[in-house]
């Protein structure tokens, strides 16, 4: 699963964006029962990813989902 975001800063000389892409882990699905699970863990990678990518640097707001 691939989510790309746009984020925004405010700073004293202007707004800076960024478009980063957020990737989970290839997963194998070997029965269709498990895709809803699967499909959470990707959620929840992503959503850990991002907070890294925000942690190192403050003042980053998500503005956008952009895929």
């Amino acid at each position: 699963m691939t989510l790309k975001v746009r984020f925004r800063r405010e700073r004293e000389d202007g707004t800076i964006t960024r478009e980063p892409y957020f990737t989970s882990s290839t997963m194998t699905v070997t029965h269709e029962d498990e895709i809803p699970e699967k499909l959470d863990l990707d959620r929840e990678e992503i959503l850990e990813r991002i907070a890294t990518w925000i942690s190192r640097g403050s003042g980053w707001i998500i503005e956008k989902n952009l895929h």
